[in-house]
């Protein structure tokens, strides 16, 4: 069993017997009031501190559950930050691979133009000789038709018929020596 505790108005009401020769008596009732007095201020301040300390207990509590929720909050922020580096990484990698294919299709695409243009220029190029040779043959027969019937003046000269009248093979133009043609 455990002893009830004192309380000022125990102290107060406690009476004490008398015997002859014993305490004075004015003494022991001043120095009860005073002992209650200094018991009530102790039991209000050990109350306060209760208080006090229950309040700070629950700040306490307030504070653990802010730092715990604080340390959640900067593993998810981790976590996310880790997430947000890694896609970022994956995305300037998948950016950077299609880039490198838009180049290698660009190279590919800038190969086939230069290999169509050396194409081209090498038919053109063999066209213009065809077009050449076709050309000098052209004067060359011109020339020597030229010769021809400038051969064939003077002969017709000698013959009685007059120019007009001379034979031009069928589909050929005749050749007059004097005419705007012959330039």
């Amino acid at each position: 069993m455990t002893p009830q505790r004192l309380t000022p108005i125990d102290i107060l009401h406690l009476a004490f017997r008398r015997k002859w020769r014993g305490y004075a008596v004015q003494e022991i009732e001043d120095f009860r009031r005073h002992v209650a007095e200094e018991l009530d201020i102790v039991l209000a301040e050990s109350a306060e501190m209760r208080d006090r300390l229950r309040i700070a207990d629950k700040e306490l509590a307030h504070y653990r559950g802010l730092e715990g929720a604080m340390h959640e909050a900067l593993i998810m922020a981790q976590k996310s930050a880790d997430e947000i580096r890694n896609a970022a990484r994956s995305s300037a990698e998948a950016h950077m691979q299609e880039a490198n294919n838009r180049v290698g299709e660009a190279h590919q695409k800038l190969d086939m133009m230069c290999s169509e243009r050396r194409r081209i220029i090498c038919d053109l190029r063999a066209t213009l000789n065809a077009q050449m040779l076709w050309l000098d043959r052209e004067l060359e027969q011109e020339m020597g038709t030229q010769e021809v019937y400038s051969n064939r003046n003077s002969e017709r000269e000698a013959l009685p018929f007059p120019a007009s009248e001379s034979y031009t093979p069928y589909g050929a133009e005749p050749f007059y020596h004097g005419s705007a043609r012959a330039a």
